[in-house]
């Protein structure tokens, strides 16, 4: 059967008219106080931030459901007259579902697997919703897998550079060790002297590149680790090996720190190079023990903001280009959307706008998030 073939043209949304019947219709549903806003501080704070420099606009109303009900209203006033949602939850960044409910631009309901430990049946609608970013839906439950606490200790390795420090983490994962490594985070010279500056450490440490790892098992497991890990940390240079004496200080050094990983030795090593080569100031840190990390550039004013962007592109592209990702953690969002299709080709970005425009053919759900979707001719014209 052939499709109607996209076209470039935004769907239409609801007229100013039309906004105020929809909040009116908000107000009726949610009379409770608070429960619907339109003050103007309310409507910034949802939608701004103050650490993106991404275009932004407050939003026109902001309604706080409490329940999977609720949020089923909400989207059928938002259907009715066409006016977009963007979700917004708890913004704790926390990872780990293993399920959920969610509610689709049509009001239906759904449940994205069941609570079987194992289960192999039809799609993962999970994973789906959780890379949609609220382009799918409103996920309004999340059935968590919890793990068990088990002993950990913290220990700090210092590096002549970022190469040695993340070579040496790769060779570590790769032992019969590595699964009681439970994270390593990489903190670069630049990050050490700026934890030395602020007073949050009690005794200043030596600015070089840093790795902080966590160790856990038994008493057994954490001292075999720990030899293998401080023999091999000193084979890749390392000048300084120490655990924490007491929870109180591991609970110091862990705070503080706060592409495949063959590849991130050299993508690591390259970018700060980059940023040096660049007269940018800025530090990379790191979740190196699963191949993700972070450049932190500090910039003053608009012209070294366009050498900052010129910078990160040029990370991406590296990071792609050695079989990585754009993003490791924090999603798509605006400001990766550029890069989807290098990453993952067009036919699948194509796969992806599909699913979208099926599922949300009015583009009601977080609108011009992850990619732009060219609507059908026969969806939301009129």
């Amino acid at each position: 059967m052939n499709q109607p073939k996209p076209i470039d043209q935004p769907p239409r949304y609801a007229s100013r008219k039309e906004i105020k019947l929809a909040i009116e219709d908000l107000r009726a549903a949610f009379p409770g106080p608070n429960e619907v806003s339109t003050d103007p501080d309310t409507l910034k704070t949802y939608g701004f931030s103050e650490n993106s420099y991404h275009p932004a606009s407050p939003h026109t109303v902001v309604v706080r459901p409490k329940s999977t009900s609720d949020v089923v209203k909400i989207v059928n006033i938002s259907r009715k007259y066409r006016m977009p949602i963007t979700p917004y939850s708890g913004a704790t960044s926390l990872e780990g579902h293993t399920s959920g409910t969610a509610v689709l631009p049509n009001g239906e309901v759904i449940k994205t697997r069941s609570r079987a430990r194992k289960s192999a049946a039809g799609f993962d609608i999970t994973k789906l919703f959780i890379g949609a970013e609220g382009t799918l839906g409103v996920v309004t439950e999340v059935t968590l897998r919890l793990a068990p606490v088990v002993p950990t200790k913290v220990a700090m390795a210092q590096f002549p550079d970022v190469e040695h420090a993340v070579s040496a983490v790769q060779e570590i994962l790769n032992t019969p060790y590595g699964p009681h490594i439970q994270c390593v985070e990489l903190l670069d010279d630049h990050m050490m002297k700026a934890i030395n500056s602020a007073g949050l450490v009690d005794h200043p440490y030596p600015v070089e590149d840093t790795l902080f790892f966590k160790i856990q098992g038994d008493p057994s497991s954490i001292q075999n680790t720990s030899k293998a890990v401080q023999s091999i940390v000193k084979k890749h240079g390392s000048s300084r090996f120490e655990f924490a004496s007491t929870d109180q200080e591991a609970d110091e050094l862990w705070q503080n720190r706060n592409v495949p990983v063959s590849r991130l030795p050299q993508l690591v090593y390259e970018t700060k190079q980059d940023l040096a080569s660049s007269g940018l100031q800025g530090t990379i840190v790191g979740h190196v023990g699963d191949g993700n990390f972070h450049a932190l550039i500090l910039f003053q004013n608009d012209e070294e903001l366009s050498a900052v962007s010129d910078a990160v592109h040029r990370l991406v592209h590296r990071a792609i280009a050695l079989d990585g990702t754009c993003t490791g953690e924090h999603g798509v969002g605006v400001g990766k959307k550029e890069y989807l299709t290098d990453e993952l080709g067009e036919n699948t970005v194509e796969l992806m706008r599909v699913i979208k425009r099926a599922i949300d053919p009015f583009d009601l759900m977080n609108p011009g998030k992850v990619m732009n979707v060219p609507l059908c001719p026969s969806y939301g014209f009129n």
